[in-house]
């Protein structure tokens, strides 16, 4: 969402999305591609070239099939925006047939080791 105007995604063969996208970025279009990497389909990476003073929210929605280990899932998310981002939300939803008695939510930890309050 692009100044309150959602733009939906296509999906592009590798190549051919990266040209659009440079093609648009030369031109001083606001663009952006997502990518992710060979045999790594659980990394993504955002690409962007916005004007200054642009609000901008981004929306990614995947699936994954966790594995069950002595009853219990584990997801990990890592996230490094390369820069100051004064709001970031994260929401997973997790679906279970047999139902869930638990969820444990570590605090946030940056990259120097620290930990947020959440809210």
């Amino acid at each position: 969402t692009i100044n309150n105007k959602v733009y939906v995604a296509e999906v592009k063969e590798k190549r051919q999305a990266k040209k659009i996208y440079e093609e648009a970025y030369h031109q001083g279009k606001t663009a952006a591609h997502v990518g992710i990497r060979d045999r790594e389909s659980e990394k993504f990476q955002i690409s962007t070239s916005l004007a200054a003073g642009t609000e901008v929210t981004f929306a990614l929605a995947y699936e994954e099939l966790l594995q069950r280990h002595q009853g219990q899932y584990q997801l990990m998310i890592s996230v490094r925006p390369g820069q100051l981002v004064s709001k970031l939300n994260v929401e997973v939803t997790v679906s279970e047939r047999t139902g869930i008695s638990y969820v444990h939510v570590p605090p946030l930890r940056t990259s120097r080791l620290h930990t947020n309050h959440r809210t």
